[in-house]
């Protein structure tokens, strides 16, 4: 089975960054998603909900990552190193993912 990676950067998102990460958690897939947040030094609450949200739901698949701030192209390198998936995805902290990860896998795969 093939695991994707879904990198969110974030910076100072702390009101939208919940509904997306339960957007990427409920998508419909039969491959292996982890979900790597990287706060890029944010002075708001954006770590605070996150940490929240993690322990609130019982969710293993978010790994939260803290930088110092480097801009957007900066975070999402720093998640594609830290992947452990064999692809990568993007989302940004305030948009709602589609439901489309599990055909977009596919058509990398096939």
């Amino acid at each position: 089975m093939s695991s994707i990676s879904v990198v969110i950067p974030t910076y100072n998102r702390g009101q939208f960054i919940i509904p997306t990460l339960q957007s990427v958690i409920e998508q419909k897939t039969e491959h292996n998603v982890e979900i790597i947040v990287v706060d890029d030094g944010s002075t708001d609450d954006t770590i605070t909900r996150i940490a929240e949200f993690i322990k609130t739901q019982g969710i293993s698949v978010i790994r939260l990552f803290q930088q110092q701030n480097g801009g957007p192209a900066s975070a999402r390198n720093f998640g594609i190193l830290n992947s452990k998936s064999e692809f990568v995805a993007f989302t940004d902290s305030d948009c709602i993912a589609d439901p489309y990860l599990d055909k977009s896998i596919d058509e990398c795969i096939y």
